[in-house]
């Protein structure tokens, strides 16, 4: 964003993306935690393992979901701790209101699912892909639109990440069959 636009448009970005990541990383504690419970129920049954974790994704993903509704109905007020001047905060916290749900969703996917289930030869593609996408939008969208084309690029790589992993898993991770196909 800096070497796109200018200082102004960095003051703008900063503040609401500082605040959007503060609160998806309160979830980061509780994917530490989960994730040796959720690997011992792989390497015991890979089924209850699948079940296992998907049953803790629903949960995270209920509660992640409220606190993206939080951020986007609660933008205008957020921004305001920082002051007047950053009015022009509240769009960048409302397009990044998805990264406490979708963001927590594909980093659970990524680190939970495809590390037990013998997907993790697939993340380093996704993640490059990702990387390069995200590198396109923005200098499609930042000249364009500023500190809210940055936020818009990066809304759309944390909302593309999950699905990606979704359509990955159902595509290729549900005919690994088990935890021995691990590799």
């Amino acid at each position: 964003l800096g070497e796109l636009t200018n200082d102004t448009m960095v003051g703008y970005y900063s503040p609401g993306e500082k605040i959007v990541r503060a609160v998806a990383s309160l979830f980061n504690p509780v994917m530490f935690a989960l994730f040796p419970y959720v690997s011992r129920k792989f390497e015991e049954d890979y089924q209850q393992g699948i079940k296992t974790f998907f049953y803790f994704f629903r949960l995270v993903c209920i509660v992640t979901f409220f606190c993206s509704l939080f951020l986007y109905f609660g933008a205008g007020y957020i921004a305001l701790i920082f002051g007047d001047e950053y009015s022009e905060s509240v769009e960048v916290i409302q397009w990044m209101s998805v990264i406490p749900f979708f963001g927590t969703a594909g980093a659970m996917l990524s680190y939970h699912l495809f590390l037990n289930s013998g997907l993790k030869k697939w993340l380093p593609y996704i993640l490059g892909f990702l990387a390069l996408s995200d590198i396109a939008l923005c200098y499609w969208l930042i000249p364009v639109n500023g500190h809210v084309g940055a936020s818009v690029a990066l809304c759309i790589i944390e909302v593309a990440a999950p699905l990606i992993y979704l359509a990955v898993y159902f595509l290729f991770g549900r005919k690994q069959g088990g935890y021995e196909n691990k590799n």
